[in-house]
């Protein structure tokens, strides 16, 4: 989010009754050039709209109307208030990211919300969902999705053929993942922070592209030796949990990095862990209350 007001000075030289003048030039890089930051404008020059950037007020109108940016690729709509349904953007052929954040009040979408040619990437954090669309995975064209943050208690099906690589779904109310969650086959990076999950999901262990998991302040007080057949996997995390064991199969793994709480852990429990990881791996002993420990920070959740 840009907020600031980016003044750009150059110099003009202006010879005026034979005087010869230095001239300082301003130019506001908020709106222009395909970025926008303000609704009114972006509605005057909808052709050149390729990012829009707005907030508040300008959020809530973009989301009440059926304004059209024929050009529009990047849209950021943050802290709109009082807008609990968002508006359709199935007219925008060329859309490919989608973030709404702290918009409190936005409880729902419509069934088509992610049915765009050109989605990527799709990220509605820190909001009040409570329901995702049937069909919200079902873009094959879609690559990364933040839903982190939100009221959500379960998942929507996963297709088979989906291109997801990324997805956080941290910090939500859901208690399992659906059966369909193992046809992530080609996820990198997923994220289960702060979700009431009491024991390891069997379905992440057919995710054998994984590379970064958090269970981060998950219930989760066992990890599962079958854990070792993630062959891809190169960073956990695992603050905020119960864990005292490491299954030794992880010995021979690809592990780089792993960040676990040490508060309530003796020094013969922490040998263990370590004698359990590769020796290449780097562990940081933490915190339970570290929360600056989040993957990635295209979805950054604040609890």
């Amino acid at each position: 989010m840009k907020n600031a007001l980016i003044l750009v000075y150059f110099m003009i030289t202006c010879n005026v009754s034979g005087q010869i003048y230095d001239v300082v030039a301003e130019d506001d890089t908020r709106n222009g050039n395909g970025y926008y930051t303000t609704y009114s404008v972006a509605l005057e020059r909808a052709n050149d709209v390729k990012t829009l950037d707005i907030e508040k007020s300008d959020a809530n109108d973009f989301l009440r109307s059926k304004t059209y940016f024929p050009n529009l690729v990047n849209l950021n709509l943050h802290f709109s208030k009082g807008v609990s349904q968002s508006r359709d953007f199935e007219n925008f052929a060329n859309l490919e990211t989608i973030t709404i954040s702290y918009s409190w009040y936005l409880s729902s979408l419509p069934s088509n919300f992610t049915a765009l040619k050109a989605l990527k990437k799709v990220y509605i954090y820190n909001c009040g969902l409570s329901v995702l669309p049937e069909l919200f995975f079902s873009n094959p064209t879609l690559q990364s999705v933040g839903i982190c943050g939100n009221k959500l208690t379960k998942l929507p099906a996963i297709p088979v053929n989906n291109e997801i690589q990324y997805l956080n779904i941290g910090y939500n109310e859901i208690t399992q993942l659906p059966a369909s969650f193992e046809n992530l086959k080609k996820i990198k990076i997923l994220s289960l922070k702060g979700l009431p999950i009491e024991t390891f999901p069997e379905e992440i262990l057919k995710l054998t592209e994984l590379e970064s998991l958090e269970l981060t302040k998950t219930k989760i007080a066992v990890l599962p030796k079958e854990i070792a057949k993630l062959k891809n996997l190169q960073n956990l995390y695992l603050v905020g949990m119960n864990l005292r064991l490491i299954p030794s199969g992880l010995k021979k793994s690809k592990l780089t990095n792993v960040w676990i709480s040490e508060d309530d852990l003796s020094e013969k429990e922490k040998n263990n862990i370590t004698n359990s990881l590769p020796k290449e791996c780097k562990i940081e002993w933490t915190s339970k209350e570290n929360q600056l420990l989040d993957i990635n920070e295209k979805c950054f959740c604040e609890r």
